[in-house]
């Protein structure tokens, strides 16, 4: 009976066959899973490297893309500049031959210049109202200019002109006299694309008058 028993035993523990693997085929795959308890498998380690690669080579390229945008030089348009403060250097020429003192001020900045010949120089636009205001009111006062030439800066914010003038006046004897010399005037671009006078300097062709000795 205990024999049987025992062969009785024998039969409870069947040795199947399931057609799968046996355990040990599963080792590989365990140990390639390992980083599923909180480690970093080699997949997922080379992964990430290219992932870093890729991502310095765009940030590489968009620094240099951004430094060769901020080098290109910016449009020139000195050509259109120039003509365009030639046309305003005229224009300005017709007021002031009409003496419409406010409308031939109005061409100043707020800080502008004027550098007359033997004058100290006059500051600001009140100022040179005051002054263009003396001037009209000479006898026999007349004045006009021709640019001859006219430069812009490639920034496009400054440029100048520069030409001859001529001008007309009573002596103190009330007799008319003539004067003809040059000019420079230097423009500044305004945030509404018109130009205005910085400064404005002149002086006459003609020799100075000499000086009066004490013989005289």
């Amino acid at each position: 009976m205990f024999e049987d028993g025992a062969q009785s035993s024998e039969h409870t523990t069947p040795d199947y066959d399931l057609g799968g693997p046996t355990p040990c085929e599963y080792t590989p795959a365990f140990s390639s899973l390992r980083g599923l308890g909180g480690g970093v498998t080699r997949m997922e380690e080379a992964q990430m490297k290219e992932h870093s690669k890729w991502t310095s080579l765009a940030v590489c390229c968009l620094a240099l893309l951004t430094l060769h945008c901020a080098q290109q030089p910016a449009a020139d348009n000195r050509a259109a500049d120039e003509a365009a403060i030639r046309e305003a250097d005229m224009a300005w020429s017709k007021i002031a031959e009409t003496k419409q003192v406010d409308q031939h001020t109005a061409y100043f900045l707020e800080d502008g210049v004027v550098l007359a010949p033997n004058e100290a120089i006059v500051t600001g636009k009140e100022a040179i109202r005051k002054k263009l205001g003396e001037y009209f009111a000479m006898p026999g006062f007349g004045i006009r200019w021709q640019p001859t030439k006219v430069e812009a800066s490639r920034s496009g914010d400054l440029g100048y002109s520069m030409g001859t003038y001529e001008m007309a006046l009573n002596d103190p004897k009330g007799n008319p006299t003539t004067d003809h010399g040059k000019y420079v005037t230097v423009w500044k671009k305004q945030d509404d694309g018109s130009w205005k006078v910085a400064a404005d300097m002149f002086n006459s062709d003609l020799p100075a008058e000499q000086a009066p000795t004490k013989a005289d």
